[in-house]
């Protein structure tokens, strides 16, 4: 009777195991091929990519659009290009007639060396010619009418007595950049202020994109906070940058004490006074505004010599990861606050 006993026992406790064990297994493979665990429901941060950021200016730079000058066929199709990108990333459109394009009108010009730079002169203020700036936004749900600028000339010099001037540094290397972090700020996290990215055209030609967007805007204007133009980025071996300022500068002197602190953040102010960008067009109205540029951004400027091939990648990588977290968080409200 004992041994009858004995032998009930085990067999519960085998039985008892082997559902144990079943259930365990059975947890896991629902957990496998049903419903994620909660670890796997943590989506990664979507950050900068290198890759994309060679792509881009190797893109920028190829014969197809002709050195990019204002008004020309290789220009329009650039435009093209960027909206495009805008729009596979999903921004609205925020140029005319519910389009990425706000048109205008550029003069005719020519080119002549000022030193060792290529520079455009004025030959006629009436032309023919168009061209166009590409405004795109990302908007934030608690503050969508508020906006920050992102921006970045994608106008370069051309072809000129059969040479084509690429734009690598000026500026394939800003507008890359702002394509990443675009990318990136729209993929990632609720924003705190909606943002307007824009690629303004005929900055070489005397910041006419970028004045006509501010004579012209397509948003309110008066509700821009902050407004930060990236402009030849890309050279140089060390994370050493410029800042050029206009507007307000409380708002400018604390950006520029807060981008100072980013590690491996190399950061100067220089004037603008002389040699300048599309930050100027803004900042004349009032909005605190920055031009970011790396340190040696004239090394090479306005030759033939400015290609893709002598950039420093990482460099631009970094500056754009950190503006793309800096436009994600909250430190930026206490700054325009």
């Amino acid at each position: 009777m004992e041994k009858k006993k004995l032998i009930i026992f085990s067999t519960v406790i085998i039985v008892f195991s082997v559902i144990s064990v079943a259930l365990f297994y059975g947890y896991g493979l629902h957990n496998k091929e049903g419903e994620p665990r909660i670890a796997d429901n943590i989506e990664a941060k979507v950050i900068v990519e290198r890759t994309r950021i060679k792509d881009h200016i190797q893109k920028l730079t190829a014969d197809d659009f002709q050195g990019r000058r204002a008004g020309t066929p290789g220009e329009a199709e650039a435009a093209l290009f960027l909206a495009q990108e805008l729009q596979n990333m999903g921004l609205k459109p925020i140029g005319t007639s519910n389009t990425f394009f706000q048109t205008f009108p550029v003069p005719k010009t020519g080119l002549k060396w000022e030193g060792q730079r290529l520079v455009f002169y004025l030959e006629d203020s009436y032309s023919p010619l168009l061209s166009d700036n590409i405004l795109g936004l990302i908007e934030s749900s608690s503050k969508p009418q508020e906006y920050i600028i992102l921006s970045a000339h994608f106008d370069h010099l051309g072809i000129w007595e059969k040479q084509l001037f690429p734009g690598a540094n000026d500026n394939g290397s800003g507008v890359s950049a702002v394509l990443e972090i675009a990318r990136v700020l729209k993929q990632n996290t609720e924003l705190p202020f909606s943002v307007i990215v824009a690629f303004f055209s005929a900055e070489e030609m005397g910041l006419i994109g970028s004045n006509f967007f501010a004579d012209n805007p397509t948003i309110d204007i008066k509700k821009v906070r902050l407004a930060i133009n990236l402009d030849s980025i890309g050279a140089g071996s060390r994370n050493d940058f410029i800042q050029w300022s206009d507007g307000p500068q409380a708002i400018t002197d604390n950006l520029f004490f807060k981008w100072s602190l980013w590690q491996d953040m190399d950061l100067i102010r220089h004037s603008s006074a002389v040699n300048t960008s599309d930050h100027k067009s803004l900042g004349r109205l009032g909005i605190p505004s920055v031009t970011i540029l790396s340190a040696d951004w004239l090394k090479g400027n306005h030759t033939k010599e400015d290609k893709a091939k002598v950039l420093n990648y990482d460099k631009i990588t970094f500056l754009a990861q950190n503006i793309a977290d800096f436009l994600s968080s909250q430190e930026i409200e206490g700054l325009i606050q």
